[in-house]
């Protein structure tokens, strides 16, 4: 399903991104241990609460944000993905954690199917998933951290997927 939002273009996600690692201090690492800082983020939002369900419970959802719970769930299979290092995992808790910074305070309007394939083309920088898809890039791999590095070496050492690496390393490509 596809929801559309207020638009933010990637450089309002990237400015968010590297404002969030600043807050937590994590400005110079490079491959940011996301399960631990959705398990602590509590310590930082009072309200905030990340919550592992067995997979039966999401009903083939690999996680969701209830921003009126301001909750992020994840199944268990996702959650053990993530610790150990398993790339979409780690991108699915991050794709989430956008949501939950990007769109907790929004008005979100679900698209029909007409609009959302493109008869009435809503445009991606008003997509939900896309705004927490680039968060999730942008949070995971931090511009100054890769420079110079080609798209391989940004897989390896922010684990994240190639074509996580790939879209990073060619957004950042054209700042140059």
């Amino acid at each position: 399903m596809e929801y559309e939002v207020p638009p933010k273009s990637r450089l309002d996600i990237r400015v968010l991104a590297n404002r969030l690692r600043t807050f937590l201090n994590i400005q110079e690492v490079i491959c940011v241990d996301i399960v631990l800082l959705l398990e602590r983020l509590h310590l930082h939002d009072d309200d905030f609460t990340f919550a592992v369900v067995p997979d039966d419970e999401m009903k083939g959802c690999y996680a969701e944000t209830i921003s009126e719970e301001n909750m992020i769930r994840v199944n268990e299979t996702t959650y053990l993905g993530a610790i150990n290092g398993n790339n979409r995992d780690r991108f699915t808790l991050a794709h989430e954690l956008g949501h939950y910074l990007l769109h907790a305070d929004e008005e979100v309007v679900k698209l029909s199917r007409k609009t959302s394939s493109g008869c009435m083309s809503t445009p991606c920088y008003r997509k939900a998933e896309w705004q927490a898809n680039t968060f999730a890039g942008e949070f995971l791999v931090s511009e100054h951290l890769v420079e110079g590095m080609s798209p391989l070496m940004i897989s390896l050492k922010c684990g994240v997927s190639m074509k996580t690496a790939e879209i990073q390393h060619r957004e950042y490509a054209k700042r140059k």
